[in-house]
């Protein structure tokens, strides 16, 4: 089943089941089609896991989507640690079609501090962040908003969401990819 969320007020609020806020290895996969480039450079995320707020209980263990920066649409991760206003963003290195179906997989290696993008099955190089996530125990799992930022609905059609509370291998990715 395909999700189809309309970039302005859509989006599933699926509970604070605490299994859900992973703190260290964490792999995300989905398909998406984008129906149109966001009009602001906000971030929009597929899945994740937080809430609004500025403490290390409202901490985002991870937000996973897309985000345009400078008229280009690429894949985004982030997560947040300590209080206050520190974030750790990764970009990829592909950009975001629109209109088109694509396999997105997103690999946290949190001994390397490491993200890894894959992307129908194709690999990027794994990218370093600063810190791993912390807290994220007053928030919840949703997908198609980051609810910490205004704005920040995705326009898409999604399926297949699933998340894994370990980092997966590429291949791994790429057999959910292919159905196996």
């Amino acid at each position: 089943m395909s999700y189809g969320f309309d970039g302005v007020d859509d989006e599933i609020k699926c509970g604070n089941n605490q299994d859900l806020l992973i703190l260290g290895d964490l792999t995300t996969t989905w398909w998406q089609r984008v129906k149109a480039t966001p009009a602001q450079t906000t971030a929009r995320a597929v899945v994740g896991w937080g809430t609004s707020g500025e403490t290390e209980a409202t901490n985002f263990a991870y937000a996973n989507g897309i985000k345009l920066t400078s008229g280009v649409l690429q894949y985004r991760s982030n997560h947040e640690f300590g209080a206050g206003t520190n974030i750790a963003e990764v970009l990829s290195t592909a950009t975001v079609p629109i209109g088109v179906w694509e396999h997105v997989g997103i690999i946290r290696d949190s001994a390397r501090k490491t993200l890894q993008f894959v992307i129908n099955g194709v690999a990027e190089t794994p990218l370093t962040y600063s810190d791993n996530p912390t807290g994220g125990s007053a928030g919840s799992f949703t997908l198609g908003r980051a609810t910490n930022i205004a704005n920040s609905f995705i326009n898409a059609f999604v399926q297949d969401v699933r998340v894994y509370n370990r980092a997966l291998t590429i291949g791994e990715v790429d057999s959910i990819r292919r159905g196996f």
